[in-house]
């Protein structure tokens, strides 16, 4: 019988190599479009995708998060989950499209009536997922999961391309967003096959535990896209561009790879959530693989952003080499907020991390309002501040429920960070002497940041305390058995 945390391990594993494979598509299709379309398409995007995610956000009811924190699953729940999610969104896309007259109008540009239009389907589609899938994510098993993911973005991938051939324009991104979303309902009930009705007997059982999830989702987002929202205001649509693909770039690890990684994590936290010495445990084996992970992905961007635009944007991006450094900073502040934030959600206190989001959003708004900047560098670094003060704040709050050993969490931290800064010198001290070709001077300072980091990190973990803590036999044990299979 596998345990849970072979399980674990095998769904983080398996996670990781969907997102290293969509994000490989994904960089391609970058490749291209920065070169074919120009800063301003890329604000159209931003717009499009804050209006987008904004009603997305209010139908999040936390089914997902409900079914998999549930000791027992019955029918009925998937009903009242489903019933719960096409509800909310069919009623939310409503005033979606009542709404996109008034935004087209707020930022004076009339093309963005249709795309918005265009883009809202993804509220009703969506809303007929499979709520099998949730039982798939419970039971830990990523599996099936990752295939629908893989060629659901191989799917959006090659509608993009064929859009874009025709008309290279922000149309070719909105028509693959909605190419993606209708091949994942779809692909849903091939991989959890299931004949869902409308119940609505379990609704109000799962409400209790749903509207701490949906108002902990609208503030946090707010909290998260308010930046992008204030540079709309106060700076033109060519810079909100640059901000909007910086950002997106720069978040690559912490979206696409991190977080998705620690996403069985919260499925473990919450089989152990009666047992505090296992929970405690397996909460500090998530910190050591999130932090090896993000931390030097993180220094990377920081020190080296112009490997990375050079490479994935080209000449004429040149202009955001600061602002990606600058956001570098909150790809690792993003990445251990999460897995904090999970921890809370396992254990059901949801209400707090609701309240946190909250405070927070509003001073992260108040505090840009006021002082946003001259320039957008500017307000980057205000941004990564109050993130730095959010994230201490996070920890202190975390360490009150949980009371995770802080100075073990630490002492694992170590190897890491000297690694990490080890490679950034001797890639430093290379950097002058590196191919003058974008991609040739990224595959050469980017290995050899990677080896340095590898080999450091395996010598200091090989240390007496290391070679026996937990948190690294198991990782450890864990890859060795990849390796011989």
């Amino acid at each position: 019988m596998v345990n849970t945390g072979d399980k674990v391990a095998k769904s983080a594993i398996v996670m990781l190599c969907l997102r290293l494979f969509q994000r490989s598509i994904g960089l391609i299709s970058t490749l291209i479009l920065a070169r074919l379309l120009m800063p301003e398409d890329f604000g159209i995007v931003a717009i499009v995708t804050i209006v987008g995610l904004f009603f997305n956000i209010l139908t999040q009811t936390g089914s997902e998060q409900y079914i998999i924190q549930k000791s027992e699953v019955n029918n009925d729940d998937l009903n009242a989950a489903f019933t719960l999610d096409v509800l909310t969104k069919f009623a939310i896309w409503g005033g979606f499209i009542i709404a996109v007259p008034w935004v087209s109008e707020y930022y004076e540009d009339p093309s963005l009536t249709w795309a918005l239009w265009i883009s809202s389907l993804a509220l009703p589609i969506g809303a007929l997922m499979s709520p099998k899938l949730y039982v798939l994510k419970r039971k830990i098993e990523f599996k099936s999961f990752a295939k629908l993911e893989g060629f659901r973005k191989l799917f959006s991938f090659s509608i993009v391309m064929l859009v874009v051939f025709f008309e290279p324009s922000y149309w070719a991104i909105v028509a693959g967003d909605i190419a993606s979303i209708l091949f994942a309902v779809i692909g849903s009930y091939f991989i959890a096959p299931y004949y869902p009705k409308i119940n609505t007997n379990k609704i109000t059982e799962q409400w209790v535990f749903s509207k701490w999830m949906l108002l902990k989702g609208i503030f946090g987002f707010a909290r998260s896209q308010a930046d992008t929202l204030l540079v709309s205001k106060f700076f033109g649509i060519a810079d909100l561009g640059r901000y909007h693909m910086s950002k997106h770039i720069a978040y690559i690890p912490a979206n696409d790879i991190i977080i998705p990684t620690t996403e069985p994590v919260l499925s473990a936290l919450s089989e152990s959530k009666n047992n505090k010495t296992q929970f405690n445990a397996r909460f500090s084996t998530g910190f050591f693989i999130t932090f090896s992970l993000v931390f030097p992905a993180s220094l990377f961007i920081y020190y080296f952003p112009q490997l990375i635009v050079d490479f994935l944007l080209g000449e004429k991006w040149v202009t955001t080499y600061n602002i990606m450094s600058i956001l570098g900073i909150a790809v690792l502040l993003t990445s251990l907020n999460h897995l904090f934030e999970i921890s809370m959600i396992s254990l059901a206190k949801v209400k707090q991390i609701f309240i946190f989001d909250v405070v927070t959003m509003l001073t992260l708004i108040a505090t840009l309002w006021v002082f946003p900047g001259e320039t957008i560098e500017q307000f980057a670094w205000h941004r990564t501040y109050l993130l730095i003060v959010f994230s201490f704040l996070l920890v202190a709050l975390t360490y009150f429920y949980i009371r995770f050993d802080l100075l073990r969490i630490l002492i694992l931290s170590l190897p890491i960070i000297i690694a990490t800064f080890l490679a950034v010198n001797v890639v430093s001290f290379l950097e002058n002497s590196s191919p003058e070709n974008a991609l040739l001077a990224l595959g050469y300072l980017g290995s050899l940041y990677l080896t340095t980091v590898a080999i450091v990190s395996l010598v200091l973990l090989k240390l007496p305390w290391y070679n026996s803590a937990r948190e690294v036999t198991f990782v450890t044990s864990y890859v060795s058995k990849l390796i011989k299979q």
